[in-house]
């Protein structure tokens, strides 16, 4: 059975590929469709950080022998689950949580996995802006500060397990407690990265 965090991560890719065309069509574009005397289905995904000398572009091919539904409608195999969608995933797990530092500093780490570096505008620092002027306004919650988090993201990319332990790691370091935040981005982006690898989309590492 698929978790409820599970269910909100890839309700919310869809939700990011559907609001932005440009991310969807760089990250998957459909070369084969499935139907009943096609047994392949063919994916092609861009890699967000090939390894150097290798092609950016992934094949994915998922037979459907065992989903002859699937196969009957065309429908194509699950999408992986990217960072975008992983930020966005967590405003709706704790729409309510008054954003803290660890929060921001979890987000910083997820833009310098994705683009290499904290960007003016990205959700980093959106959050960031908002608890500066706290003093004055309401104080920011997770559900205010990430609700658009794909959109204001430079580029995407798939989570992978590197990025889950990154991500844990600063966000754990900068919470009193040494704890990570249940339904927060450490413990959704190891969700999108255990996804990702059960799925096929990315390895191990």
């Amino acid at each position: 059975m698929v978790s409820s965090s599970i269910s909100r991560l890839l309700t919310r890719s869809s939700v990011c590929r559907l609001k932005n065309t440009s991310f969807a069509q760089a990250r998957a574009g459909i070369i084969g469709t499935a139907s009943q005397d096609q047994r392949i289905f063919k994916r092609e995904y861009i890699a967000g950080n090939p390894p150097p000398g290798t092609s950016s572009r992934i094949i994915i091919e998922a037979e459907f022998d065992d989903q002859p539904e699937s196969r009957d409608l065309g429908m194509p195999a699950p999408e992986p689950a990217t960072v975008g969608a992983v930020l966005e995933a967590v405003a709706d797990n704790i729409p309510e949580k008054l954003v803290e530092q660890s929060d921001i500093s979890a987000t910083q780490s997820v833009e310098s996995r994705v683009m290499g570096q904290q960007v003016p505008g990205g959700p980093a620092s959106t959050m960031q802006s908002a608890l500066d002027n706290s003093t004055v306004l309401a104080p920011p919650t997770i559900g205010e500060t990430l609700v658009d988090a794909s959109e204001r993201l430079v580029t995407d990319k798939v989570v992978t397990q590197a990025d889950a332990r990154r991500v844990k790691i600063v966000e754990s370091r900068n919470d009193p407690l040494g704890r990570l935040q249940e339904g927060g981005i450490g413990e959704t982006m190891q969700d999108a990265a255990n996804f990702n690898e059960a799925q096929g989309f990315t390895g191990n590492a």
